[in-house]
Order: C-alpha cells, then structure tokens, then sequence
C-alpha cells in the first residue's frame, strides 16, 4: 500500500464471479453500503462500522501475477465489509476472508481480490471495490 493514508472508505460493490445468482452472505446490518472502514497506515490499523478493529499488514512482494496485482493485504481481527466468502459449490456456508489480493491502492481506491482456492488463472474469484467517503 502507499504511503498514503487512506482515511474512512466505503464499499462501493462486491461481487462474486460465476455465482449463479446465489451469492447472500450473512453480515451485520453495518456491514453493506452504509458500512465504513478507517485505516490508520501508521499503526496498520483498521476499524469498521460493525464494532470491530484488527490491524493491517500487506506484502508488496507478494505479486500473485505481473500486471495483475500488487501483492497482498492481510487483515487480523477483523475483516473488511463483507468480507466472507463462499465455502462450497453447493450450499450456502461463508467463511471470512483474511487474505486478500491488492489490484488498486491509490489513496482514493482500494480494490481487492480473492481467488478461490485452486482457481488457478481465470478462474473462481471474488473481488471488492472501495472508495474514500467524501
């Protein structure tokens, strides 16, 4: 991540690729458009609307592929809004997401990404895109 902090972001969207129209996770009331995040990049620090607060680590040597990423995001003790993912192909459980692949990071865009395990190129993701709160 730059040097830049990033204040209070908000969720733009989040969407799951190949969902087959079934993707509802089950999150906090705090957690969808009315959500927030604050980063604090000093003390790699993040608080959200729901309650909680973690910290922050991300790995810019940790480029998944040239050109697609620029390494990885890492949240502990909390998760960013809605950030769960689907477990199976046939039911509806959803486990929080840690790790994450960093595609924007520019002061006023975060866009994030994960793969599903074993995905390999084009396949399985989900991807969440946030914006700095004017």
């Amino acid at each position: 991540m730059p040097a830049t902090a990033f204040g209070e972001m908000v969720l733009i969207w989040k969407a799951q690729v190949r969902n087959g129209g079934k993707f509802k996770p089950q999150t906090s009331t705090k957690d969808g458009l009315e959500g927030w995040m604050t980063f604090t990049l000093a003390g790699k620090k993040v608080e959200t609307s729901r309650g909680q607060s973690g910290t922050i680590a991300w790995d810019l040597s940790a480029v998944a592929k040239e050109g697609w990423d620029q390494g990885t995001l890492t949240f502990t003790g909390t998760i960013p809004l809605l950030g769960l993912v689907k477990m199976g192909d046939t039911d509806d459980t959803f486990a929080p997401q840690y790790e994450y692949h960093i595609l924007e990071a520019d002061g006023e865009h975060l866009k994030l990404a994960a793969p599903k395990p074993g995905a390999g190129d084009w396949g399985e993701a989900w991807f969440w895109n946030f914006k700095t709160r004017k």
